[in-house]
């Protein structure tokens, strides 16, 4: 299984519900125990990558600075999709199987900033 290696993120967790909640008299609720594994969402933000391009050409880079190459993460993302578990190594929450929660969304260059994109998020979730 392959690693996701573009370690310049930040991260925050997005617990998903998996009880089920009634509201009883008198404004209690009641939860039953959950009956599977709680699975999280991770929502990872970039600052910014770079496409990197061959020295003197318009010609881009896959695989040189990998882990500021933007180009490198669209190439893992095209081989995962959204069906293929991967693994993640979170500061916080160790090593976890993930698969993309949604689709790469290539974010915009910056005017003037030689291939510097604008900061973007991706989700992952939890594979149990």
């Amino acid at each position: 299984m392959e690693t996701f290696d573009f370690p310049f993120h930040t991260y925050e967790v997005n617990y998903q519900e998996n009880q089920f909640r009634a509201k009883l008299g008198g404004n209690w609720t009641w939860a039953a125990a959950p009956s599977a594994p709680e699975q999280r969402v991770f929502k990872l933000s970039f600052e910014a990558m770079r496409w990197i391009f061959a020295s003197g050409s318009d010609t881009v880079h896959r695989t040189n600075e990998g882990q500021i190459n933007i180009a490198k993460m669209e190439d893992f993302y095209k081989t995962h999709l959204l069906h293929q578990t991967f693994i993640w190594i979170s500061t916080y929450h160790g090593t976890l199987n993930v698969k993309f929660n949604k689709p790469l969304l290539l974010p915009k260059g910056l005017k003037g900033g030689n291939g510097t994109t604008q900061g973007f998020e991706i989700e992952f979730i939890e594979v149990p």
